[in-house]
């Protein structure tokens, strides 16, 4: 992905918590769930953790063409992107965070580091947020960006 559209990605992704991950299983039906953003300098890459026995890292080992998606302010995104699951503990210590500790009850070395390389994105922003209990739409002035 180019540097000018990491560079707008950025700051999108750095202030979000949370968002969507879409993997396809083994019969090829799409499953999201959501996954901890761990961003600190946004650089086309995104990391994730997941139980090495998860669900989502069979999913990724089969077909690693994935999907991250986030609606909400300060912006709408979808990513198209290609993971890589690594179970070994040296990359998990190299961006643990302590945030994670829940989701890891029997520690870190329960965890899987889920590599995702982004090809594509589209991002829609808006000068104001839609009014709450409202349906996002397109809003005058409002941007939408394919990268």
């Amino acid at each position: 992905m180019p540097a000018q559209h990491v560079r707008t990605l950025g700051p999108v992704l750095e202030s979000l918590d949370a968002v969507m991950l879409t993997t396809l299983d083994g019969a090829d039906r799409m499953v999201s769930r959501p996954m901890t953003v761990c961003v600190d300098n946004f650089d086309g890459t995104l990391w994730f953790f997941a139980p090495i026995t998860s669900q989502v890292v069979a999913d990724i080992s089969a077909n690693p063409k994935v999907n991250v998606s986030y609606c909400g302010p300060p912006a709408s995104l979808s990513i198209t992107a290609t993971a890589t699951v690594t179970p070994h503990t040296l990359p998990v210590l190299a961006r643990w965070r302590p945030r994670l500790a829940p989701w890891f009850p029997d520690g870190m070395n329960t965890a899987a580091t889920i590599e995702v390389v982004a090809e594509r994105a589209r991002l829609w922003t808006s000068p104001t947020p839609p009014a709450r209990g409202r349906h996002l739409r397109p809003v005058r002035g409002g941007r939408h960006d394919t990268f």
